[in-house]
């Protein structure tokens, strides 16, 4: 019986950091230079690795907080 082929995962992760990274350094020279669309994925990339490294509350206490004004 032939192996199965593993399912290409539906985002690449490799990808999704490298934006992550371009906008990061754009925002680091120019603030204003993001629009809300970026501004909305580094808040989700900076939710996700805060979730995954202690929870809810940590994304807010820690300095991740500010891809979210409250």
């Amino acid at each position: 019986m032939p192996a199965k082929k593993r399912k290409k995962p539906v985002l690449d992760l490799e990808a999704l950091f490298a934006i992550e990274q371009v906008l990061l350094e754009r925002e680091e020279k120019n603030p204003a230079a993001l629009n809300g669309d970026q501004r909305m994925v580094l808040a989700l990339m900076a939710l996700e690795r805060e979730v995954g490294n202690g929870g809810f509350d940590q994304f807010f206490v820690n300095s991740s907080v500010k891809w979210a004004p409250i």
